[in-house]
């Protein structure tokens, strides 16, 4: 009879384990309502929730992790159906940038995004759909870390003064190409001058420093599916040169650059990239 009960203990202690996924992620139901901020769904560690959605719904997450400031994320919609998300400040007032499914090329129901960091502590997800009236399932998982392998973009870096840094050559950087939905685009007068007039998806920028008392020559790489315009700039946001995916210059001592990333189209990849800069 001891061994009985020993036996069903360990039964129940393994399913508990194998309810969760290997990253132990918590597996959840959607809490409704969540059709506001107010009565948003908390999230604030692992977890994959499976919820419900229709073109009469607006589901609300409510993001506050508490065990990293990194995060990848999922949605995973049944048969393909389009999904608009917003990501919105703590407040829910702002948005701090938009995907929408259908500007999303080859979508195939699945959106994914690993290593993502915001400005933001804490921030909500709101995801609507305008596709049907038919309700539909789809899966959204979250995890959370707060460290990296490698370094990442930190949205928003539409701008000189939100550049991001790569610190030493060889340095790769990961980001996203994120498409503004704004009727107006806030764009720096610096580099207005030097951009299309159209379709413009996303401006990522990055700055560069040489630290040493070494005169370099060096490459700045970038790595995407698309071809992506890199414009140079000087410490002064004094336009240099424009190339696509690959730029050569000079690297003096003390010399700083900003690189500014432009992506064009009509719709575009949710895919990273990745860019370094090496020596010639």
């Amino acid at each position: 009879m001891h061994f009985k009960k020993r036996f069903k203990k360990t039964i129940i202690f393994l399913l508990i384990i194998f309810s969760c996924n290997k990253n132990n992620t918590i597996e959840r139901k959607e809490i409704e309502p969540n059709d506001n901020p107010e009565y948003a769904q908390f999230v604030d560690s692992d977890i994959l929730i499976k919820a419900k959605l229709s073109s009469e719904d607006i589901d609300y997450y409510n993001i506050s992790p508490t065990n990293g400031f990194i995060m990848d994320f999922s949605i995973k919609a049944e048969s393909r159906n389009n999904i608009n998300l917003e990501i919105l400040d703590e407040n829910a007032e702002k948005t701090l940038f938009k995907i929408d499914s259908k500007d999303i090329l080859n979508y195939n129901g699945k959106i994914e995004m690993k290593d993502l960091i915001l400005r933001e502590g804490k921030f909500f997800f709101k995801l609507v759909s305008e596709e049907s009236k038919n309700e539909f399932n789809y899966n959204i998982s979250f995890n959370f870390k707060n460290e990296y392998l490698y370094k990442t973009e930190t949205e928003i870096n539409d701008n000189f003064q939100n550049a991001n840094t790569i610190d030493y050559p060889k340095q790769i950087i990961y980001g996203y190409f994120f498409k503004n939905y704004n009727a107006k685009i806030s764009i720096d007068e610096n580099i207005k001058p030097y951009l299309k007039n159209e379709n413009i998806i996303d401006i990522d920028f990055y700055s560069i420093e040489n630290k040493t008392d070494i005169d370099a020559s060096i490459n700045i790489i970038l790595e995407y599916k698309k071809d992506i315009d890199i414009i140079l700039f000087d410490k002064d946001y004094n336009y240099i040169k424009k190339t696509k995916n690959k730029l050569s210059t000079d690297f003096k001592s003390g010399e700083k650059y900003y690189i500014a990333l432009v992506f064009y189209g009509e719709k575009y990849l949710v895919d990273r990239y990745s860019l370094y800069y090496d020596f010639n």
